[in-house]
């Protein structure tokens, strides 16, 4: 089985056994979370995927155990939304329901969305899990390398919680410039 984000067209899923692509979820919303028009907070544009393959169930070959979060916006997201323009994106999302049941509803809403009011209108290029906390059940660290920074977050996923911007004075920078992050990795030993 596979998953894979896309620019304009949301997250989608393939197995063998159905040997065709197909979308995870509608848009991804909570109902009301847009007004009719703003496409610029449309969670379509996925930037980065994060799958863990069987963790909550414990079998990597049961895609029921499967965990996703999705890093919304585009690489590179515009100021001003436009259709087939570049657009930023809502925060991270997780896919809260098994995928067999998402799949049989796919006009449904299995996202939840996290990352607040800081990662609005951004582009997440990349998610990293801190691995020492891989047991099924344990909290989750989880940290977004995005178009303006680094994000962290820590405990379990709860819908509309903020994320914690890595204070920029860790990095080697001058003070105007703007740090775009375009990846991150979560080393056992040495972590973020």
């Amino acid at each position: 089985r596979a998953y894979a984000g896309s620019a304009n067209g949301g997250v989608w899923y393939w197995e063998e056994a159905h040997g065709a692509w197909r979308p995870v979820g509608s848009w991804g919303l909570q109902p009301g979370m847009v007004a009719a028009g703003e496409r610029a907070q449309l969670s379509l544009t996925i930037g980065a995927l994060h799958v863990e393959f069987g963790r909550d169930g414990g079998d990597n070959d049961d895609p029921a155990g499967d965990v996703v979060y999705a890093g919304t916006g585009e690489l590179r997201p515009g100021r001003i939304s436009s259709p087939g323009g570049k657009h930023g994106g809502i925060g991270v999302l997780k896919l809260e329901d098994p995928i067999a049941t998402v799949l049989a509803n796919p006009g449904g809403v299995p996202w939840q969305v996290e990352g607040g009011t800081q990662m609005l209108g951004k582009g997440i290029y990349r998610l990293a899990r801190n691995p020492d906390f891989a047991v099924p059940g344990s909290p989750v660290e989880l940290v977004a390398a995005t178009s303006d920074g680094l994000y962290f977050r820590s405990g379990n996923f709860v819908a509309g919680a903020d994320w914690q911007e890595v204070p920029r004075s860790q990095f080697d920078h001058d003070a105007d410039d703007r740090l775009v992050f375009t990846d991150a990795l979560w080393s056992e030993t040495s972590g973020l």
